[in-house]
């Protein structure tokens, strides 16, 4: 079971992102937010769809990632964790 914490009509969820299998027995969500994380996923599309598949209809999937530009000029920066 993933970790639930709550505050005041939110929950933050830590799931599998192959599976969502916690967080879909929560049912649809409003919002999905996710920061810094797409980098580390080696399959970050099944991510993506996994969450547009679990918002209601309307709903905000917010994603933040590093600019490369801005973090790595040169483009020669490696990430040790990063896919």
């Amino acid at each position: 079971m993933s970790k639930l914490f709550t505050y005041e009509n939110t929950s933050f969820i830590a799931d599998d992102y192959h599976t969502f299998a916690d967080a879909s027995s929560l049912g649809l969500f409003d919002t999905i937010n996710s920061f810094e994380t797409l980098e580390h996923l080696p399959f970050p599309n099944k991510f993506i769809n996994n969450s547009f598949n679990s918002l209601k209809t309307g709903s905000d999937f917010i994603v933040s990632t590093p600019n490369q530009l801005v973090s790595s000029p040169s483009c020669n920066l490696t990430w040790e964790f990063h896919e």
